[in-house]
């Protein structure tokens, strides 16, 4: 009776264990794809996101995209209610916020991002509106733009509405 007992606890206590840490994967899931350098500003930008929005709606999400602009490669992070169909790479998920990747508009290669990594977009991102969504809605997002000086070193340039 003692080991029937010793093994139910034993394996009630695996279940546990495996379920808690499929929990912290899902609150992650994709953020592997993202450079420790970026995944750290989008960590902040999220706290500071969260600190401030008058938006205490699950649709708001945060985006990510990168730009060349005068010879300088520009990251652009910030929040949004709908995503584009039509611009969507991938997707991931940082502290349990959705992170949409729009892709790089340069022909010049960055490092921050892995896009084999990503969560791959099909159709529809369960939970969240595209922008065939037809809602009407007054809002104000959030962008940061930082000018990436490589790899591990991203600087903070403009941040706003």
């Amino acid at each position: 009776m003692r080991k029937y007992v010793f093994y139910m606890l034993f394996t009630t206590l695996c279940c546990f264990a495996c379920k808690r840490h499929s929990g912290l994967n899902e609150n992650n899931r994709g953020s592997e794809a993202f450079a420790f350098v970026l995944r750290d500003r989008i960590e902040d930008f999220i706290s500071y996101v969260d600190s401030i929005s008058p938006y205490k709606n699950k649709n708001e999400f945060f985006y990510v995209f990168f730009e060349e602009e005068n010879d300088k490669m520009f990251v652009f992070v910030g929040t949004d209610f709908f995503y584009r169909k039509n611009k969507i790479k991938g997707y991931a998920f940082v502290n349990g916020r959705l992170v949409v990747y729009n892709g790089n508009d340069s022909d010049r290669k960055q490092n921050l991002v892995d896009t084999t990594k990503l969560i791959q977009f099909v159709d529809t991102i369960p939970g969240f509106w595209s922008d065939d969504t037809d809602i009407h809605m007054d809002y104000e997002v959030l962008r940061r733009e930082f000018v990436i000086h490589g790899k591990d070193s991203l600087t903070l340039t403009n941040l706003g509405y």
